[in-house]
C-alpha cells in the first residue's frame, strides 16, 4: 500500500482504476490482514491514498471501501490502530464533505466517540478537534462539537487542558 501511495500521483487515472484500485480494495478489507501490524501499516497510508484519489477525481467510486475500513479501525482492539483512525478523521471528514448526501457519516459524533475513549485516544482526538470546527459550514449544527469542546475545557487533566490551550 505504501508503494501504491507513492506512485498514484504519477499514474494516469485509467491505470489507477485498472491496476491499482483492485489491490487497494483488497487491502482495505481487514479480513485480508493476517496480523495487526499489517492493519497498522494500511491505517498509516489509507488516508493519503484517499487524498490522492480525490485529487485526480477518483475517490467517489471507492467511498464505501474507505469508509468501511475507517469504521473497522476506529473500533479495533489495538489502541495504536484506533489512534490512527483518529489521525485520519479530519482528513476523511474533509475528503468526504463533497459527498455529504452519498455517505452516512455523522463526523461530529465520530469526534465525540473518540473523546469518550481511553486517555491516549482522547488526547489524540482533543488535538484534532480544532480541525473539525474548521470544517463546519455556517448552516451546520455545531452543537455536538461545542459539547465536545466544553467537555475538554472542563476536564481536570493537565495534559488535556494543555492540548486545548
Amino acid at each position: 500500500m505504501e508503494a501504491i501511495c507513492e506512485v498514484l500521483e504519477y499514474v494516469e487515472a485509467e491505470i489507477i482504476e485498472q491496476e491499482y484500485m483492485p489491490k487497494v480494495q483488497f487491502f482495505l478489507k481487514i479480513e485480508n490482514h493476517s496480523q495487526p501490524e499489517f492493519t497498522e501499516s494500511i491505517s498509516l497510508c489509507f488516508g493519503k491514498i484517499a487524498h490522492k484519489l480525490a485529487k485526480v477525481g477518483l475517490l467517489k467510486p471507492y467511498l464505501a471501501d474507505f469508509l468501511a475500513f475507517f469504521n473497522t479501525i476506529k473500533d479495533h482492539d489495538e489502541e495504536k490502530i484506533r489512534k490512527l483512525a483518529v489521525y485520519n478523521l479530519p482528513g476523511l471528514h474533509l475528503l468526504f464533505k463533497p459527498f455529504k448526501g452519498e455517505v452516512d457519516v455523522d463526523w461530529p459524533k465520530e469526534y465525540q466517540t473518540f473523546l469518550e475513549d481511553d486517555s491516549k485516544i482522547r488526547k489524540a482526538a482533543a488535538k484534532s478537534l480544532h480541525e473539525a470546527f474548521l470544517l463546519v459550514e455556517a448552516d451546520e449544527d455545531s452543537t455536538v462539537l461545542r459539547d465536545c469542546l466544553h467537555d475538554l475545557m472542563t476536564d481536570g487533566t493537565k495534559k488535556i487542558l494543555s492540548i486545548i490551550n
